[in-house]
Parts: structure tokens; C-alpha cells; sequence
């Protein structure tokens, strides 16, 4: 069952709200549940020591900061973190954008699980991170 909720929408989003047409809180469902389904598509592969790292370097990381994406900017955040973390920072950068979107959505669920908790394999895969296992011969 849903829940009534009073939210704050900025101006910028007006205009693409409204170009939807129809009821505010149908066109606000449709569009969450529509990001949920492509950034849920367009989750990277990596390692599970990978997810690891960019979970650890993005931990506590937040939305939005001042009017610009800070999910775009994740490969820099990850590669400043420590100078371990440089080479899968330049990893992340090299993804197209709705991957690198992807990658933050999917540390920011596993962080936001339990920040005392170390993140396991099983938190990263039922938050949707698709781990590449080392294949065995």
C-alpha cells in the first residue's frame, strides 16, 4: 500500500514532471521505478574485493551537493580515497555515465544497510552488484 508523503521538488525538476503529463504522484512513480530498472540494468561487473573497495571509498557519500551529480563524479572519489584505490577509480571513470550511476546507487544501498557492518558478498549481491568470480579450472 503507498504512503502520502509532502516532498520538496526543486525547479529543475518541474519542467520534467510536467512533460509527463498525468498525476504528480503517477509520473514520480513511473520515473523511480523506471531509474530503478536501468541502473539496476547497467551495474558493472567487478571483483568482489572491487566492490569492496568502492563501497569503503564512497562510504558516506550523500545524493546530490550543491546542484551537481556526484555519482558522476564517483571514479574521483574512489581514486583520491588512497593511492591503492587510483586504478579502480580509473576503472569507474572509464564507464559510461549510467554505469558509473549505476556503481554509486549500488555502494550507497550496500553502506546504507549497516555502516558498522563490513559489506559481504551477500549484501552486495541483494543490492544489485554483479561480481566477477575468478573462473576455475
Amino acid at each position: 500500500m503507498g504512503k502520502r508523503n509532502s516532498i520538496y521538488l526543486p525547479a529543475e525538476v518541474l519542467p520534467v514532471i510536467n512533460s509527463f503529463g498525468g498525476k504528480l504522484s503517477t509520473t514520480l512513480s513511473t520515473i523511480v521505478l523506471r531509474y530503478d530498472k536501468i541502473t539496476r540494468e547497467a551495474v558493472p561487473e567487478f571483483t568482489l574485493q572491487e566492490w569492496k573497495l568502492i563501497c569503503q571509498a564512497l562510504k558516506g557519500s550523500v545524493l546530490s551537493s550543491g546542484g551537481y551529480d556526484p555519482a558522476a563524479m564517483c571514479w574521483a572519489t574512489i581514486g583520491e580515497y588512497s593511492a591503492g584505490y587510483r586504478e579502480i577509480g580509473e576503472k569507474v571513470r572509464a564507464l559510461p555515465l549510467i554505469c558509473r550511476i549505476a556503481v554509486w546507487d549500488v555502494a550507497l544501498r550496500a553502506n546504507g544497510i549497516d555502516a558498522v557492518l563490513a559489506i559481504t558478498e551477500d549484501i552486495l549481491l541483494d543490492e544489485g552488484a554483479r561480481i566477477k568470480y575468478p573462473v576455475r579450472q
